[in-house]
């Protein structure tokens, strides 16, 4: 082992000790994100450092009176707003207005000496961006550009801050880029692209633009740009909730103001929870609060981004789960209907004491296999078994996918919007379901590698605005959707692009559900029961009830084809 990684680890130990045995201090999860969007808070009066010693330094940088190409109206005051919110919450500010191209080298000198000591960093740029060849680069407003050969002298580039904040140290970095305009550079260029370039985030580093890479985006007509107005918003009304609720808040905000024209994109990985003010009290305190035993960087899934704005986990973050479940519990009797059923997966999302439940049906007994109570804050929505026996869930809220290891949970995978459902299909590739609300129906993606596509997008009006994402594939491969909690709720059946309702119940919902191998269908009703469906006689029967509390999710079939 390297001398980096030996000195890395007893730092984390050292690290992880002193905030376990500090006086009221907890290693907890998310806070649960219950309050509605936009609700008042406390004034931010005070740093709220996470812990003793904690420094916070940050960059901010509004270009907009450009000598030789389009001025623009939003950046000197999006940067101004910025810079006086971060000096509320606690940040050292080197702030720039109009910066030329020979201010970049003493500007980045500045922040460097300021960022001895720092715990924090964090960079917002305003302004044109442009990419040449993958790297991104912010001109300085008295750029003339003949051509690519002038631009690394003439701005400053992106992979400049990252190096100087992998110089720093620093434990956490944020970078917010609202420099995704349209380039006006264009014509003294060959290979230059619209939008940003995507960049590998280093691990404990998050990365937002305001809009997806290659996208361009919007100057706005108020005072502030878009995607900025949207990040001051949260910084006021969230500051004490985990940066990435921030973002997704962010993200939701711009896409409802722009009417889905705009998106914004964050990717990156962090451990532990950051929050702008003190964190809720449910929250872990603190900054990249280290994990004792961090499995290594090449542990789980980690797909990159063709589709949505998803968060590469370099290190997946691995949570005991405080509840684990002896392998010894004989289980609990229940009445079953059908003899010698399969075996069957199924999940609670939320009850009264736990946040949710992984349970599993063996012939007349139920035996929970996974059970969360602080280990998150979104439930359990929907779980899937991968051909080699691997459980993976999702949590609904958070839009995170989680891999079980023993009593540790893993996330190996972060979307921008709720990922409601989890399949393995025939291929052993993962799919999942993701919905935003009324102006996005809902679309089924699905990882192929590193590769994240969109498979399925249901046309709007296609099925109630209720869809709780369930899907599952048949026996013969064809893809079916279940419309919901509402009640009565249908199957349909995906034929052609076509969706053709097969069957409607009476008096229950369906949410997630299953093929068995002798083609029935098992299906979780929106309450504590799950119900079997024959085909083609369309006979519906309850199959057995669940003994636990909650909201019983999803159902599927446990694999007897593992690898």
């Amino acid at each position: 082992m390297g001398e980096a990684v030996q000195r890395r680890r007893l730092v984390q130990t050292v690290w992880f000790l002193a905030v376990l045995l500090a006086p009221g201090s907890a290693i907890m999860s998310k806070a649960d994100e219950t309050r509605a969007t936009g609700a008042p808070t406390a004034p931010v009066t005070a740093p709220a450092a996470a812990y003793s010693g904690e420094k916070r330094v940050a960059l901010v940088i509004g270009n907009a009176d450009y000598e030789h190409y389009p001025k623009l109206k939003n950046p000197a005051n999006d940067a101004l707003d910025v810079a006086q919110r971060l000096r509320e919450l606690g940040f050292e500010v080197v702030e720039r207005s109009d910066l030329t191209s020979r201010q970049i080298g003493s500007t980045l000198r500045e922040f460097r000496v300021k960022l001895e000591g720092a715990t924090v960093a964090l960079v917002y740029v305003a302004g044109h961006g442009m990419q040449i060849k993958g790297e991104n680069y912010f001109p300085g407003v008295d750029a003339d550009i003949a051509g690519e050969e002038d631009i690394p002298n003439q701005s400053l580039a992106l992979r400049q801050l990252l190096d100087l904040l992998g110089d720093a140290r620093t434990q956490l970095n944020l970078l917010f880029l609202d420099a995704c305009r349209d380039n006006p550079f264009a014509a003294g260029t060959r290979s230059g692209s619209r939008g940003l370039a995507r960049v590998e985030a280093p691990s404990g580093t998050l990365i937002s633009y305001a809009t997806r890479p290659g996208s361009v985006a919007r100057d706005g007509d108020g005072r502030n740009g878009l995607y900025t107005a949207q990040l001051l918003q949260q910084m006021a009304v969230a500051a004490d909730l985990p940066i990435e609720t921030v973002l997704k808040r962010v993200v939701s905000g711009v896409k409802q103001g722009s009417e889905g024209l705009q998106e914004p994109w964050w990717e990156g990985s962090i451990e532990g929870n950051f929050c702008f003010a003190a964190c809720r009290e449910a929250d872990s305190a603190g900054v990249a609060v280290p994990v004792p035993e961090a499995p290594p960087a090449d542990a789980g899934v980690k797909p990159s981004r063709t589709t949505g704005i998803l968060s590469p986990v370099a290190h997946p973050t691995a949570r005991p789960s405080p509840a684990p479940v002896p392998p010894a519990d004989p289980g609990t009797a229940v009445e079953v209907s059908i003899p010698n059923i399969e075996s069957l997966w199924f999940t609670h999302a939320f009850s009264r004491n736990q946040n949710g439940r992984l349970a599993e049906l063996v012939g007349k007994h139920v035996k929970s296999r996974h059970i969360r109570t602080t280990a998150g804050n979104g439930g359990m929505f929907s779980a899937a078994e991968s051909p080699a026996g691997e459980l993976y869930f999702c949590d609904a809220t958070e839009a995170r996918i989680f891999k079980i290891e023993a009593d540790h949970e893993v996330v190996v995978y972060q979307h921008h919007a709720p990922i409601k459902h989890l399949e393995f299909g025939a291929n052993g590739r993962l799919y999942f379901s993701s919905v935003m609300g009324s102006r996005d129906p809902g679309t089924i993606y699905e990882l192929e590698g590193a590769t994240a596509t969109a498979y399925y997008a249901l046309q709007p009006g296609a099925l109630p605005a209720t869809w709780a994402g369930g899907f599952a594939f048949d026996t013969h491969g064809m893809l079916w959707l279940s419309s919901g909690p509402q009640r009565p709720a249908s199957l349909y059946r995906v034929h052609f692009q076509t969706l053709e309702k097969v069957f409607t119940t009476g008096d229950t919902g369906i949410m997630g559900f299953g093929f068995l191998r002798d083609g029935s269908i098992v299906y979780a009703d929106n309450a504590r029961s799950v119900m079997h469906l024959t085909l083609p006689s369309l006979q519906a029967t309850r199959l057995f009830e669940s003994p636990f509390e909650g909201w019983l999710t999803d159902v599927k079939p446990v694999r007897d084809d593992k690898k």
